[in-house]
């Protein structure tokens, strides 16, 4: 994330039991987007993944193996996230390039008569 460009759009992934388990550190992807200039547009939870040997996934004793873990994918949340993101930078830029131009456009303008000539000997 360091070496991305500022407003960038990033989206977390994260194994099964991750958002149980993680505690307040989860969030650190959050606080790294903000202090980066980023915009942190979600994050993807892997609601299957292995089962905790130990039985019950909010057993404490799980993270290290949750947090070893693969992360699977869903092909049509990942479309419709991409979908969303680009629809939201479009607007973003277009609202800029608005804000922009109609700064420029009611800049006051200087006539010559409100320039003092410089006196030249």
């Amino acid at each position: 994330m360091f070496l991305m460009d500022r407003n960038s759009s990033v989206m977390e992934f994260f194994p099964k039991g991750w958002l149980k388990l993680a505690g307040v550190g989860q969030y650190v992807h959050h606080w790294i987007a903000s202090w980066s200039g980023m915009v942190h547009q979600g994050a993807w939870r892997d609601p299957t993944g292995d089962r905790c040997p130990y039985g019950n996934d909010d057993d404490r004793r799980c993270m290290s193996m949750f947090k070893n873990g693969k992360i699977g994918q869903n092909e049509t949340y990942f479309a419709e996230w991409a979908g969303r993101v680009l629809q939201e930078v479009k607007a973003r830029k277009v609202e800029t390039a608005v804000k922009q131009e109609a700064a420029f456009l009611f800049l006051p303008l200087a006539s010559c008569d409100s320039f003092e000539s410089p006196n030249f000997i």
